[in-house]
């Protein structure tokens, strides 16, 4: 079968195949069983189009950032019935490997999420060299923000906060808090993962350093309805990562139940609380 990012209606399910593969084998009954080098078919339960006029724009430094940090808020908005938005910032990863993590997000946030997706043309710091925290290359993705911004008029926007200390994750993190006080949306930062699940200074450094700058407070979402969706997106960003189904379940399930043991140690959820969740760091009014 040869496709580019085809879905086939299936029931109260969508059933999408992986846009960056020529070669594609449909095994409906264990998408884990099915070989790397064929593909994957990735069924995703079709979110509700519904809209309730609310728009989110999710920031990314690269296109699987979102999915992977915050994909179960993302996909829990999506259900509400708001519009889901992408802009990433540096999506210029050499001419093969562009095009493939383009399909790759324009799959997630077009085909899915039937939200609108947009790449800012920044060179990954894979491609470029001598580069640092250099005042006019911040000010250039600053401006491509806001212009983004005046363009969708999100009420909620999700930024990264650059754990891991990524410097394109830390340029984006930066623009943000720079216009912070002239947005009126509000503002998330979300926890970049893998970073955050890997080395707890990272971790704390970034919470931080926004601290510093912006009022911020850690606010717990209940992911369990969409836990399974965003395991399944994730697979469809085959290009970062060779991991099975089951095995990506295992490690986000894992990592959700560590944010929210952290919530109920802080007393931030009840001890009550079950299931899945995501932390976002919610920017306070000054």
């Amino acid at each position: 079968m040869q496709t580019k990012g085809k879905s086939i209606e299936s029931g109260t399910k969508k059933r999408y195949i992986n846009p960056h593969y020529q070669s594609v084998c449909i095994d409906t009954e264990n998408i884990s069983r099915l070989q790397r080098n064929k593909g994957y078919v990735i069924e995703v339960t079709d979110v509700n189009v519904v809209a309730n006029d609310k728009n989110v724009l999710v920031l990314e430094a690269h296109s699987d950032d979102a999915v992977l940090s915050v994909g179960g808020v993302l996909s829990k908005l999506a259900n509400e019935g708001w519009r889901i938005n992408s802009y990433c910032l540096f999506s210029d990863y050499g001419i093969e490997q562009s095009e493939i993590r383009k399909l790759e997000n324009q799959f997630v946030f077009r085909d899915i999420f039937h939200g609108r997706v947009e790449f800012g043309g920044f060179q990954d710091s894979s491609q470029r060299s001598g580069l640092d925290m250099n005042l006019s290359y911040l000010g250039a993705i600053r401006k491509k923000i806001t212009n983004m911004i005046k363009q969708i008029k999100p009420d909620m926007i999700l930024a990264p906060m650059a754990i891991g200390a990524h410097i394109d994750h830390v340029f984006v993190r930066n623009a943000v808090i720079s216009i912070a006080n002239k947005i009126n949306s509000q503002i998330y930062f979300y926890e970049d993962y893998p970073y955050v699940d890997n080395e707890r200074f990272f971790y704390i450094d970034a919470v931080m350093q926004i601290k510093n700058c912006l009022p911020i407070a850690s606010t717990y979402w209940d992911i369990s309805n969409s836990m399974q969706d965003k395991c399944e997106m994730a697979m469809i960003y085959l290009s970062q990562h060779q991991y099975l189904l089951n095995e990506i379940m295992d490690k986000m399930q894992r990592f959700a139940i560590a944010v929210r043991l952290e919530g109920q140690y802080t007393k931030s959820l009840s001890i009550e609380e079950r299931g899945y969740y995501e932390r976002l760091w919610r920017m306070e009014k000054f």
